[in-house]
């Protein structure tokens, strides 16, 4: 006996526009009020290849846990300690702005090309960058890190007749100066609400 496809195939033609497509683009300095125009009139923030990857986790505690004579868990004990938020790309340019922001913390001497490490963590090392990514209705999907620091460490890559790529990782932080900015911003922006 065989399987008929036909019979499993749930998709409905709604559905199709909430699918995203293309590998997104990083925005540096985003503005939620005009990232459209950005974006159309070529302000990128920076040149990427391959795909890219958004991960948000949470981390929880079950304050029941360690209650005598309970023996399960139980949703009400349910508390978040911690969200973490982090954006993963590679960049095909490696500018020594690129490769500065790489390392996290470092200065660049514009008269010898160096770049120097830095193991002071400042405020200024922190920037707020996005990644947009459309759908096929015309949506976009932004995983918006309003202070991110990379704290993937410098790697490039390299291989024969190919593009080079700077790996990173933007990690989302909140702040004690302003406890209203929290590590991510997720948007769903619809047609009808661009502009708006």
């Amino acid at each position: 006996m065989g399987i008929d496809l036909s019979k499993l195939e749930y998709l409905t033609p709604e559905q199709i526009g909430d699918i995203q497509f293309d590998a997104g683009v990083l925005v540096k300095n985003f503005d939620l009020e005009n990232f459209e125009e950005s974006l159309l009139e070529g302000q990128v923030g920076k040149v990427t290849k391959d795909s890219f990857s958004i991960n948000v986790a949470r981390d929880t505690v079950n304050i029941l846990d360690d209650i005598n004579g309970v023996h399960f868990d139980y949703s009400e004990g349910l508390v978040t300690t911690k969200i973490t938020a982090s954006i993963g790309f590679t960049l095909a340019s490696m500018s020594a702005e690129d490769l500065t922001m790489a390392l996290g913390s470092a200065t660049y001497d514009s008269t010898t090309g160096k770049i120097t490490v830095g193991y002071e963590i400042k405020n200024t090392d922190f920037i707020n960058v996005a990644l947009v990514l459309p759908l096929l209705d015309g949506s976009y999907v932004i995983a918006e890190l309003p202070r991110a620091y990379n704290t993937g460490g410098l790697s490039i890559t390299t291989s024969k007749a190919a593009t080079g790529g700077l790996n990173c990782t933007m990690t989302g932080y909140k702040t004690l100066a302003d406890k209203t900015i929290q590590p991510v911003n997720l948007y769903k922006i619809t047609p009808e609400t661009q502009g708006a």
